[in-house]
């Protein structure tokens, strides 16, 4: 009678359970005797009981000792397994009860100790199921699905689409003033003048000589674009030397400048077309009846204010008034 009371003062401390390998789950306890007091240093042996509805599911044995403070520690599910297999609990359809069992002169006769449930801790246990899950196909390969894009459609493969439609909000403006470069809703850089032609060839670009004298120009060589003075080689208005015909007098410098040339004329003749070049001609006017008096000729002087009169024999430079229409003046 006095080794069942003692035993009533076994303190379960705690459980807790893992969900990795090995399954197991930790109990602690401290042995006291009747009066309370700690049996340190004590062989003692527990069992344990794994109970639904009553009926034994697993049992095993620990052989132990307690410390110098009367406890012990304990993993249940790796002690002396005497019925059951602790990995095939199945812990996820069954309310299972621990029953506790001590003998503190190491395992002759053993004393109910008490029954209790377990609760949420040790179902961790349950937990590692996920380990094994089975996807009814054992193929992990079909698992696998493709993200697609097509126009506004985002598509994922075995799954659903959606329309992207209403999140294009990214419509943005470019524009140019000056140098600045500008996007709408977004920022301004400047454009430097670091023009970049797209074939990196620096031959078929214009390139002005390195050098020049103030009033030289730019002429071809023949093989470059060169500074030279005026006149050499270049068109020099005045001093350079003109290629002309038999039509044009003078070289086109300054000292003997251009002109048309007489090509054997003589007083009075012009120069008409016959045909193949211009030669000279005499003006052979005929106004049909030969006769030089019935021509309109000028007075050969006359002053000013005179007006042209006929006298009765000739047109003469007559004053205003003198026997002419002086509308003002004449009665």
């Amino acid at each position: 009678m006095k080794r069942t009371f003692a035993f009533i003062f076994c303190t379960v401390l705690f459980f807790s359970a893992f969900a990795q390998s090995p399954e197991s789950m930790t109990y602690q306890a401290v042995v006291r005797d009747a009066v309370g007091n700690i049996l340190p240093n004590q062989p003692v042996a527990f069992k344990f009981s794994i109970l639904n509805l009553g009926i034994v599911e697993y049992l095993e044995v620990h052989y132990t000792s307690t410390n110098n403070f009367g406890l012990v520690n304990i993993t249940i599910g790796q002690g002396n397994v005497l019925n059951g297999n602790f990995s095939l609990l199945d812990w996820k359809n069954n309310q299972y009860d621990l029953k506790i069992e001590l003998d503190e002169n190491g395992g002759a006769t053993y004393t109910d100790m008490g029954t209790v449930p377990f609760h949420s801790v040790p179902y961790a246990l349950h937990a590692k199921t996920a380990d094994n899950v089975d996807d009814a196909d054992a193929d992990p390969t079909n698992e696998l699905q493709d993200i697609s894009l097509l126009g506004n459609d985002l598509s994922i493969s075995n799954g659903s689409t959606i329309d992207l439609t209403t999140l294009n909000t990214d419509n943005q403006t470019l524009s140019v003033s000056g140098n600045e470069l500008s996007i709408s809703d977004g920022n301004t850089v400047i454009l430097s003048d670091n023009v970049d032609d797209a074939d990196s060839d620096p031959t078929n670009e214009i390139e002005l000589p390195a050098t020049a004298v103030v009033g030289q120009i730019i002429t071809w060589d023949g093989s470059s674009w060169v500074a030279q003075n005026s006149g050499s080689g270049s068109d020099n208005w005045g001093t350079q030397v003109a290629q002309t015909n038999f039509t044009i007098s003078g070289d086109g410098t300054s000292s003997s400048p251009l002109g048309l040339a007489s090509q054997g004329a003589s007083s009075g003749e012009s120069l008409k077309w016959d045909g193949l070049a211009w030669v000279p001609s005499t003006d052979n006017v005929d106004d049909a009846d030969n006769d030089p008096t019935n021509e309109i000729e000028l007075p050969a002087s006359a002053i000013v204010g005179q007006v042209i009169t006929w006298d009765g024999s000739s047109w003469v430079a007559q004053n205003s008034g003198s026997g002419s229409d002086n509308w003002g003046t004449q009665v």
